[in-house]
């Protein structure tokens, strides 16, 4: 039953994911936004990094 739930859970997640980024993918891949939209990422993802090697040091 559980697996079943989840299943559909994610299923559901995923199709919103999909649907979403056809959606915006027009506009996300103007030059101009797209790399602001990198350049923007790749800042967060390197502020996770960092906040997870600060939380995670011993």
């Amino acid at each position: 039953m559980l697996t079943t739930i989840y299943l559909l859970v994610a299923t559901a997640i995923h199709c919103a994911i999909v649907i979403l980024a056809s959606a915006l993918g027009a506009i996300l891949n103007e030059p101009s936004r797209e790399r602001f939209i990198r350049r923007f990422l790749a800042i967060v993802l390197a502020v996770v990094a960092v906040w997870f090697a600060w939380t995670t040091r011993r």
